[in-house]
């Protein structure tokens, strides 16, 4: 073939490709760029408030979120929407159009169709601040003894991400003769310490959020002593005290039981009460300072027996309730004691 026809077949192969003028790029009829005055792509943050608009302004602060809107007119135009921010160490933008603020400072987001600006958002991002809409804490109601100390801390926050250090809650009493509170050094919790026992309420918040729950604070439960005298009716010449499970006593002795105050060491007075008490081999009174309990008999025989004895004690700040099992021995007229029996807690009333 002759070289001179090369250029003629090329140029036949050219022509015959080519599309007609109604299909060529840049046609309205085709093409949905922003030469085409039908479309119309504006934007707006979601719930903001504002109206759509092909440029916008917003401020987010540093973590902070926000969505993007996007409406295109016509509804049904092809154009393919992407999004790009200017400086990506100021805010990010996903591919559908949420923003996450990075840095201090300004940037522009940009809105893109096929490719082409088409709106843009400018963005101020400030510094971090985090704002808590909600939260829960480990504790719906709290119980503590008077004297005692328990603490509550904030177990779940909303939105989710906020980290001890981001923010600060406040704690308080509504009445601090009932309970006391000391907030923690981290911000994210408390110690109450019950007063006096009673109710109140924990009040705990974080600038808008507020939660508040029950206290009550409850008589301190204390154990009950056990002491004998050192012969029948002498004074406290020699004390020993026992712990209050189970008891054993030898006629003609008896035993003092009573709450002592840890300090002073003396008897506390307060409402001592005592039922069930087996009159055949126990006897049990009820004094404003002890409850006493003597073995039954007159020592001439070696009688033997149980007596069962619920003890009630209670003040202002303490209350205290103990069941004894009493093992009552005669001993012939002779001088008697008391010894601790091992502690049977399925005693029988």
């Amino acid at each position: 073939m002759k070289k001179w026809l090369y250029p003629l077949i090329a140029a036949a192969v050219l022509l015959g490709c080519s599309k007609s003028p109604s299909d060529a790029p840049g046609d309205p009829s085709d093409d949905t760029t922003l030469t085409n005055p039908d479309l119309k792509v504006e934007i707006r943050v979601a719930d903001s408030g504002a109206d759509y608009a092909s440029a916008i302004s917003h401020s987010l602060r540093v973590r902070q979120t926000a969505q993007l809107e996007v409406r295109v007119t016509p509804e049904d135009s092809p154009a393919v929407i992407t999004f790009e921010s200017a400086d990506l160490s100021i805010a990010r933008v996903s591919r559908n159009g949420t923003l996450t603020g990075r840095g201090e400072g300004n940037t522009d987001i940009f809105v893109l169709a096929d490719g082409k600006q088409a709106a843009v958002c400018h963005l101020t991002i400030t510094e971090y601040e985090a704002v808590v809409s909600d939260f829960e804490l480990d504790a719906s109601s709290v119980e503590v003894e008077w004297g005692s100390s328990v603490r509550v801390v904030v177990k779940r926050i909303m939105p989710s991400g906020i980290k001890v250090g981001d923010t600060s809650f406040e704690f308080s009493s509504s009445d601090e003769g009932i309970f006391t509170v000391e907030n923690d050094s981290d911000g994210f919790g408390c110690k109450i310490t019950g007063e006096n026992p009673g109710q109140g309420t924990l009040h705990a918040e974080v600038r808008e959020a507020t939660l508040d729950i029950p206290v009550t604070v409850t008589k301190k439960s204390v154990g009950l002593d056990a002491w004998r005298y050192s012969s029948p009716y002498d004074d406290y010449t020699e004390m020993n005290q026992f712990r209050v499970d189970k008891l054993a006593v030898y006629y003609p002795s008896f035993v003092d039981v009573f709450i002592m105050d840890p300090v002073t060491k003396e008897r506390l007075k307060g409402t001592y009460k005592v039922t069930n008490a087996n009159k055949e081999t126990v006897t049990a009174s009820a004094w404003e300072d002890c409850i006493s309990i003597a073995a039954r008999g007159d020592g001439s025989s070696d009688e033997e027996g149980f007596g069962f004895v619920t003890l009630h004690y209670e003040d202002d700040y303490l209350v205290s309730d103990e069941d004894l099992l009493i093992e009552f021995f005669g001993c012939n007229g002779m001088h008697g004691d008391m010894t601790i029996v091992d502690n049977n807690p399925n005693a029988d009333n």
